[in-house]
């Protein structure tokens, strides 16, 4: 008998992530930022996750009527979320966008079927600038995101404080006890919420 999915409710709080520098400079075509890690708190539970953010394998295709292709100012992160170090990922989302127009002050979400292209289809309403026959997103542009528990789940980070120097050591020091200091590495911290993602 085909038991019925688990609805799991959204859970917000406070997350701090550490951004590592890429060591290929973006004039280079680098990212500005190789990895990151973060620790995220639910409140009022308390219960503590651990993020891991890697580049994306295969990440969508911005609409070319949004963004040029030379210059998109987002980047797609797989972020894999635990509770314990030394235990396999509770979840890992493949594709979680950063708005690059946000800067330092770092925002990552699920939600952006309104930024990629669709697939193979016609207009819908669009930009003028969009070219001729590139098919534009009616909010059918991603799979729908799932935790390997097979709950739907979704993701975003605001961004409120950022790190850097001295303060990006100390904050490092204090959570990030065994990852090397980079003079250029990035802390960011803000809400978060996650929702799909069970708690117990």
């Amino acid at each position: 008998m085909h038991e019925p999915e688990i609805e799991h409710p959204a859970c917000s709080g406070i997350a701090v992530l550490c951004f590592h520098p890429s060591d290929t400079p973006a004039s280079l075509g680098g990212r500005p930022f190789s990895h990151f890690s973060g620790h995220f708190i639910a409140l009022p539970s308390r219960t503590a996750f651990i993020l891991q953010g890697l580049p994306s394998a295969a990440p969508p295709a911005l609409h070319p009527c949004l963004f040029s292709k030379s210059s998109q100012p987002s980047l797609f992160w797989t972020i894999s979320i635990s509770t314990e170090p030394s235990e396999p990922p509770r979840a890992v989302l493949p594709n979680v966008i950063q708005d690059i127009a946000r800067g330092d002050f770092v925002r990552l979400t699920t939600a952006y079927d309104e930024w990629i292209e669709d697939g193979p289809g016609s207009h819908g309403s669009c930009r003028p600038n969009c070219p001729d026959n590139s098919p534009c997103v009616d909010n059918q542009g991603r799979d729908e995101q799932h935790a390997d528990n097979g709950s739907q789940m979704s993701l975003d980070f605001e961004c409120d404080s950022i790190k850097v120097d001295d303060d990006a050591r100390g904050v490092m020091a204090r959570y990030f006890k065994s990852e090397k200091f980079h003079p250029d590495c990035l802390v960011c911290i803000g809400q978060m919420t996650l929702g799909g993602l069970a708690l117990s």
